[in-house]
């Protein structure tokens, strides 16, 4: 009777997804309060340690807007790199030449951090807490399609094998 009941629990996509992302903010949050441990002795710091701010006269919604045009651009090179470029050296300068041109871009008006993990760990130690909504909204869509991906994943090979839980 109960082996033909199933439970609705998350697929194993979901809980890689989950650990993605908090170790991500984890190791952010790690890194920004060994540099405030470094540095709390110093006078006033102009960048409050490494936070990201709107430069003034950009709008919370333009700023969305930028970081999520920057983020999908800077995972299109990321797929691109791995699905088309098969030398390993010419990826990472695909990858990275593309991250340098979007700073040089974005960087100015958003701070262009590409990450929310890279946005809460330096407000998190920091407290310099203005406008982190448009960081961390801007940039979700580049986490869901891993995670519904990976949840296609891994439904397709439980179909392939029956007896795959």
């Amino acid at each position: 009777m109960f082996s033909r009941i199933r439970w609705n629990l998350p697929s194993r996509a979901f809980w890689r997804w989950l650990s993605h992302i908090t170790f991500q903010a984890l190791g952010a949050i790690f890194a920004a309060f060994t540099l405030r441990l470094f540095f709390l002795n110093r006078p006033v710091m102009l960048a409050d340690l490494g936070s990201t701010e709107l430069a003034i006269g950009v709008t919370p919604i333009y700023g969305v807007f930028l970081e999520a045009i920057g983020t999908f651009l800077f995972c299109l090179a990321a797929l691109v790199a791995a699905f088309y470029v098969r030398q390993p050296g010419r990826q990472a300068a695909l990858v990275g030449g593309t991250l340098f041109l979007l700073i040089l871009l974005l960087g100015h008006l958003t701070g262009a951090s590409f990450n929310p993990a890279r946005s809460i760990g330096p407000a998190l130690s920091s407290g310099h807490w203005s406008n982190i909504i448009v960081h961390l909204v801007g940039r979700w869509e580049r986490y869901l399609p891993q995670y519904r991906s990976g949840c296609y994943a891994s439904k397709t090979r439980s179909d392939a094998n029956p007896t795959f839980p």
